[in-house]
């Protein structure tokens, strides 16, 4: 073998030696990682539009992930740290609409939440207190934060699993009416309080003025808060908040006041 053979052959058993090391320290690295523990759990929970506070809190993520899991995931191996599984978990909590989780390179389980955004509080003649999201999915009052958000009151059927399939069900077309309010700025700014009747009629306090505004039955929407928005834009701006107690628009063009 001349030299220059020579030269070649060492080299190629060089770069090979060296793609064996690269490989060996690879996985070396790898099962140090495995082997390694949690340094640190990091949560960060994306605040709701609108609101100062969250409905959920770092603390009530640990007592969640601690209640869920036999083994403290802080200080933790990485190989039994099962990221999906903690997602699950706090996906399942009524105020989380979705959570990510991962680890980073200092070891440290990280925890992206971000919340669900109650629209409507229900509150029923039978004690049940209680918020609906934009899909209808039921969320507990939060022991941190009261949302500022229209009240229903009165005579309301429990809510259900199936609620937003349902058809005739009382709540779901006072979940509906909620939409069409929130929908309007006009109606948004105006409507503070829904309230249901034991006969199903339902009524509007308004957040100005001390009016009782009757819609009567969840029949006729559009028709009836137009009537609404052409009175409370033409009229009252003539006569005053507090000239009327009582703004019936149940029936058929017409509007029906009471001082």
């Amino acid at each position: 073998m001349d030299n220059k053979r020579l030269i070649r052959y060492l080299g190629r058993l060089a770069w090979v030696a060296i793609l064996l090391l690269a490989v060996a320290a690879l996985f070396s690295a790898v099962n140090n990682r495995k082997v390694s523990l949690s340094s640190d759990i990091s949560v960060h929970i994306t605040p709701l539009e609108g609101l100062d506070s969250t409905l959920i809190r770092k603390d009530d993520v640990l007592n969640i992930l601690s209640n869920s899991f036999e083994e403290n995931l802080l200080g933790s191996r990485l190989e039994r740290i099962d990221i999906r599984r903690i997602e699950e978990v706090l996906e399942k909590n009524a105020f989380v609409k979705n959570a990510d989780a991962y680890l980073d390179a200092d070891n440290i389980i990280n925890i992206d939440i971000s919340q669900r955004a109650p629209i409507v509080r229900i509150m029923d003649h039978d004690g049940r207190d209680y918020y609906l999201d934009p899909d209808g999915i039921f969320m507990p009052t939060s022991k941190h934060y009261t949302a500022r958000v229209p009240v229903v009151t009165g005579y309301i059927p429990p809510h259900v699993p199936d609620l937003m399939t349902r058809e005739n069900y009382l709540l779901k077309n006072i979940f509906d009416l909620i939409h069409i309010i929130r929908a309007d700025e006009f109606y948004n700014a105006l409507i503070e309080q829904v309230h249901v009747a034991q006969n199903g009629d339902i009524a509007f306090v308004p957040k100005i003025g001390k009016q009782q505004i009757l819609f009567g039955k969840y029949i006729n929407i559009k028709p009836k808060l137009k009537r609404l928005k052409i009175f409370y834009k033409e009229a009252i701006p003539h006569e005053g908040w507090q000239k009327y107690k009582m703004v019936d628009i149940r029936f058929e063009n017409q509007i029906v006041c009471k001082k």
